[in-house]
């Protein structure tokens, strides 16, 4: 197989690193997609597309099959999330879940069934 190299400066594949370059002739990372608004679209057997993007702005966003943004960083370092947050810890046996249907924030500790809630 024949080592790619530069297709019109739209394609690259560094032959010493191994770097991909896409929209840029000069990689430094081991994929990097370069633009004013460079995305990539990750497309499960499922159907669903996932689709992560930055832009001019220096904004970083993760989307669904296109509809509204899930994750949101903007240019400050501010997040925005669409949809619930979970975080569990196996040592403690529980869960923190942040949910956006009910402007809640669970706390769980299921080794003694305790749970507590703040909402708004």
């Amino acid at each position: 197989m024949a080592n790619l190299s530069n297709i019109n400066g739209k394609f690259v594949v560094e032959q010493t690193t191994g770097y991909v370059g896409v929209g840029t002739t000069d990689p430094n990372f081991l994929i990097e997609a370069a633009g004013v608004n460079s995305e990539i679209a990750l497309n499960s057997t499922s159907g669903s597309i996932y689709r992560i993007r930055s832009t001019s702005g220096d904004s970083f966003m993760i989307t669904k099959n296109g509809v509204g943004d899930r994750l949101v960083i903007d240019s400050s370092g501010n997040s925005t999330f669409a949809g619930n947050i979970t975080a569990t810890s196996v040592l403690a046996s529980g869960f923190m879940e942040i949910r956006s249907d009910t402007a809640s924030l669970y706390f769980e500790n299921a080794a003694n069934n305790n749970y507590y809630r703040l909402k708004r």
